[in-house]
């Protein structure tokens, strides 16, 4: 068993409005993330993580895109998001902060 500290964690806050706490390994990472009220992240892709998402609280915007498109879904609170290895962004078109893991 590997117990890793929360003093050993990586926190950024990005200009854009997300905060996160990372955890970063050579094979994977763990980040928890907070977006803040009318924020966007922005457009990015993972070329070696494969990134999942697992909201915990509120409701964001997803965009990604998938053969030349741009696609939209509102994700909730319980909803799980393989984001891959495709650009995306999201955004809290709301007046609250939302966390996901």
């Amino acid at each position: 068993m590997k117990i890793i500290k929360s003093t050993d964690a990586k926190y950024i806050a990005k200009p854009e409005g997300t905060r996160v706490t990372y955890f970063l390994f050579p094979e994977y990472e763990v980040h928890y993330n907070e977006q803040v009220p009318e924020s966007t992240q922005l457009w990015h892709h993972h070329e070696k993580v494969w990134e999942t998402i697992y909201m915990i609280e509120g409701e964001l915007t997803a965009q990604w895109k998938e053969n030349g498109e741009v696609n939209e879904q509102i994700i909730k609170a319980g909803d799980l998001v393989e984001v891959e290895h495709t650009p995306h962004t999201f955004t809290n078109h709301t007046d609250q902060k939302y966390s996901s893991n």
